[in-house]
């Protein structure tokens, strides 16, 4: 595991049109969007505070995804484009801002954040992300 790159994912709102944060590491930062905290169900709910290795993954439906491992009672937790919780079945999606899309919370622009977060790990199979709260008294410039 290439413990030298981390990104670190805060969470910064929940609601029931899902968990909502920033991701960052170095240059790179992005806007998330999860499903919302339903006691860590599979395929409903976001996942745990915790830290994971994320390794390369690649699937038909996501040529361009990360698969967290080592998350307690779920599998197949992936990074990767979407823009609401209609698209994530427990994953994490990017994206350059939050906005409404078809009268939901949504992330814009995933794609174009997917292939940044790919430039930036570009020959690198694999990294640690930390997901925790957001501190709600920290100033974010």
């Amino acid at each position: 595991m290439n413990t030298s790159v981390r990104l670190k994912l805060e969470r910064i709102a929940h609601t029931e049109q899902g968990t909502f944060g920033i991701m960052s590491g170095g240059a790179f930062w992005a806007n998330t969007c999860e499903d919302p905290w339903l006691d860590n169900a599979p395929n409903v709910s976001c996942i745990p505070l915790g830290i994971y290795p994320v390794v390369r993954h690649h699937t038909e439906k996501h040529p361009q995804g990360w698969l967290l491992t080592d998350v307690d009672d779920r599998y197949a937790i992936m990074i990767h484009p979407g823009n609401n919780t209609d698209d994530t079945q427990g994953c994490i999606l990017l994206g350059d801002a939050l906005g409404v899309s078809f009268g939901k919370w949504s992330v814009m622009n995933s794609k174009r954040t997917q292939d940044k977060l790919e430039d930036l790990l570009e020959g690198i199979n694999d990294f640690v992300l930390e997901i925790v709260e957001a501190d709600p008294y920290r100033r974010h410039a």
